[in-house]
């Protein structure tokens, strides 16, 4: 697999970031902000942390005691549970890393139907469980109590009303301003230097959503290839989800294909052709189809060089 840096001349599968403009860019992709907030309840407690030393004759701090002040809470434990697979499975799907910013873009088109529409239902999802939590705050402390004993210690533990500014489910989108976007009162000379320096930042940004684009594809062919493997009687289960994931993994790459890449789209489709009408029990159920599904997936990886 060809996967670019600042060094390489930039040949096929994938295509050179002059391909599509920053204008063109600016207009077809957006920035996605995604924060949601949780309170920790979890504290180090110093006492318990250097009773453990003294009695393992520890001559210095040797390590740190965490309590989770609120013990075994199934409810609090289901919304970090919700929250990370909000992130996982929602903002880190449908959406690609910007560079080395932090940052993440997506498509207007996906943000539109696939981002938005998952994420408010997860925020509709979200909201309920935390008044519950609310709702119970009195309860789960004095739960917390029973199950910490020694260990518990009611001024470590914040009001309701302090606990429920604390909790937040918050997205956003940005459009991506381009080169030309300065409002800056500079000289000719610094303006060109900053637009140049942008562009070219702007450049490696797109190369490094292409590389994105090509693990991705990759990671979903090996994936399929091992779990269709058959070694003599024994074949290898998997998912109903493996198939729901590579054809979704299909229709997001078309997406995210920015630069137009003649190669990823090729292979893309390859992929989406081979899937066309099969289904998880039809694989499980006939071995040639799995044999044929398998062995097309694998001609993929190799025609890619992978």
């Amino acid at each position: 697999m060809f996967l670019p840096d600042s060094t390489n001349t930039i040949t096929a599968p994938i295509a050179a970031p002059t391909a599509i403009s920053i204008p063109d860019l600016a207009e077809s992709a957006i920035y996605v902000d995604f924060h949601v907030g949780i309170p920790p309840f979890n504290k180090l407690d110093k006492n318990v942390s250097e009773e453990v030393d003294t009695q393992k004759n520890a001559k210095t701090r040797a390590g740190n005691y965490h309590k989770k002040l609120l013990g075994e809470c199934q409810l609090y434990e289901t919304i970090k549970k919700f929250a990370a697979n909000s992130r996982n499975r929602i903002h880190y799907k449908y959406s690609k890393p910007w560079g080395d910013s932090g940052l993440r873009v997506t498509t207007a088109d996906i943000y539109i139907n696939e981002y938005e529409p998952r994420m408010s239902a997860a925020a509709q999802e979200f909201l309920p469980m935390v008044q519950e939590f609310l709702d119970e705050y009195d309860n789960i402390v004095s739960a917390a109590a029973f199950q910490l004993g020694d260990l518990f210690d009611r001024t470590e533990y914040p009001s309701r009303d302090r606990v429920a500014s604390k909790f937040y489910f918050r997205y956003a989108p940005c459009p991506i301003n381009d080169s030309n976007d300065f409002r800056l009162k500079m000289g000719r000379d610094a303006v060109n230097l900053i637009k140049s320096h942008y562009r070219t930042h702007y450049e490696q940004c797109i190369l490094d959503m292409q590389r994105d684009n090509w693990e991705q594809l990759h990671k979903v062919l090996t994936h399929m290839s091992d779990r269709l493997s058959v070694t003599g009687e024994d074949k290898t289960t998997f998912r109903d989800s493996l198939m729901r994931n590579a054809l979704s993994a299909c229709d997001l790459l078309k997406s995210f294909n920015l630069t137009k890449d003649p190669a990823l789209e090729a292979a893309r489709l390859k992929l989406e052709e081979t899937l066309y009408g099969v289904t998880a029990d039809a694989l499980r159920d006939d071995l040639l189809l799995r044999s044929e599904v398998k062995s097309k997936v694998d001609s993929i990886l190799k025609d890619m060089d992978w």
